[in-house]
């Protein structure tokens, strides 16, 4: 495990990947690392997201969410991760 926690953190896009699971986000980096490391981590994700995305104007359309998250990036980050199973999916096949 280590050898390849190595090489995700010498590219940030590892991470960035295994959060925009909505069933994931950030839940396994958490599972897997000391607080202040996945603390870290999480950051630096949203820091490198913000850039790469930066907000636009909030339309008349928006979802709403609390006043004080005023990223879209934060309030993925933010919110639980989507219950989801086979079950779920009317041919949903749980092997």
């Amino acid at each position: 495990m280590d050898k390849f926690t190595k090489k995700m953190d010498s590219n940030i896009i590892y991470y960035v990947a295994a959060i925009l699971n909505p069933r994931v986000k950030t839940s396994f980096i958490q599972a897997q690392m000391s607080k202040s490391d996945a603390d870290v981590i999480v950051s630096n994700i949203r820091e490198y997201l913000k850039k790469q995305y930066p907000a636009s104007p909030i339309s008349s359309s928006s979802v709403e969410r609390p006043p004080d998250i005023i990223s879209d990036i934060d309030w993925y980050l933010d919110s639980s991760p989507e219950m989801w199973s086979h079950s779920m999916i009317e041919d949903g096949d749980p092997n």
